[in-house]
């Protein structure tokens, strides 16, 4: 506060000083002035101190508190990364398989299975869905079958 600047310069501080006229939040400065601070084995030089004109508590800076190594801004390990940490099997790049769990699908009871005819492929397109197959028996979301599907209802009409 302006008081304690008038004391520190009566003592003889060692400063360049600069009048200021400006509102900080709630706090109305009445001018500033650059010191050099030591504290421990930290020295900085050149900080820039505010003078407000009311009476109150000398604050220190964040950037002047975390030069001085007095504040460390951290953010905490987000829940998120702990679990993720925690489980890394669970969280890989492939695609995972949900085992011994069963589904219980409900189906309307008057709903009727209808036979859809086979779907004719272009010729051209064989190889890649050969090989798209493949890759999804590979990644062990899909196995080939030999013969007939049970009877499912079709899941194209309402």
């Amino acid at each position: 506060d302006h008081q304690l600047w008038e004391q520190l310069q009566s003592n003889g501080i060692k400063c360049r000083s600069q009048l200021e006229n400006r509102s900080i939040q709630s706090y109305a400065t009445a001018s500033k002035f650059w010191s050099k601070v030591e504290l421990g084995e930290k020295h900085l030089s050149d900080v820039e101190f505010l003078v407000i004109s009311n009476k109150g508590r000398p604050i220190l800076g964040r950037k002047t508190a975390m030069q001085l190594e007095v504040l460390a801004i951290k953010v905490p390990e987000s829940k998120v990364n702990l679990v993720e940490s925690e489980f890394q099997e669970l969280f890989s790049d492939k695609v995972g398989k949900l085992t011994n769990y069963s589904v219980e699908l409900h189906l309307k009871p008057d709903a009727k299975f209808v036979a859809q005819p086979c779907r004719h492929v272009p010729y051209s397109l064989h190889s890649k869905i050969e090989e798209k197959l493949t890759e999804l028996e590979d990644m062990d979301i899909s196995e080939r079958v030999e013969g007939p599907t049970p009877c499912q209802p079709d899941c194209c009409h309402s």
